[in-house]
């Protein structure tokens, strides 16, 4: 993964600088019910596995305009459902500090990814405590804009006006602004 993402960095860094952007070729994942064009968005069922959106979620595509890197779909509870982030069709989610705890849910994989050092941030989504829950679990944070802060098209999370898919998980309070 690190030659990848390498790859990335190299591919991004290499642009003109007044086309690089603030965010210029830092990664980061995307919880599985935000759409990323070009990757199945199947919000942890196999229900949806053949659902390529033709296009990015709104909060995806900003930061793609800001330079960033979408390296990666994180796992999750199964239609972001539930606070565990055990998932029968595609694994369960762990807490990188202890493998037999759960990394909380329903975002644990994006917490999860964020917790483990293999990006800097990561995209989730927040109802009732989904990205709250994991960051808290994993050990980094978790940030809950204000409802209707950013778009959510683009995102299979549809359990009321409430669910963000602006969420954002990061190692620490001083990086989370960075991804606003």
């Amino acid at each position: 993964m690190a030659e990848g993402l390498g790859a990335l960095t190299a591919q991004a860094t290499s642009l003109p600088r007044e086309s690089r952007g603030p965010l210029a070729g830092v990664p980061f994942a995307v919880k599985d019910n935000i759409d990323l064009a070009g990757l199945p968005t199947t919000a942890g069922t196999s229900f949806l596995d053949r659902n390529l959106p033709p296009q990015s979620a709104s909060v995806v595509s900003r930061l793609v305009d800001a330079g960033a890197l979408a390296v990666a779909k994180t796992n999750m509870h199964v239609l972001a459902l539930g606070v565990t982030s055990n998932n029968a069709t595609f694994g369960p989610v762990r807490n990188p500090a202890d493998r037999d705890r759960s990394a909380g849910g329903s975002s644990g994989g994006s917490a999860t990814a964020v917790a483990a050092g293999s990006v800097p941030f990561a995209l989730g989504t927040d109802t009732g405590g989904s990205v709250r829950i994991p960051a808290a679990f994993c050990g980094i944070v978790g940030f809950r804009p204000s409802t209707s802060r950013y778009p959510t098209d683009g995102s299979s999370a549809s359990h009321g006006p409430g669910t963000l898919s602006g969420s954002s998980l990061t190692p620490s309070a001083t990086s989370s602004p960075l991804t606003m």
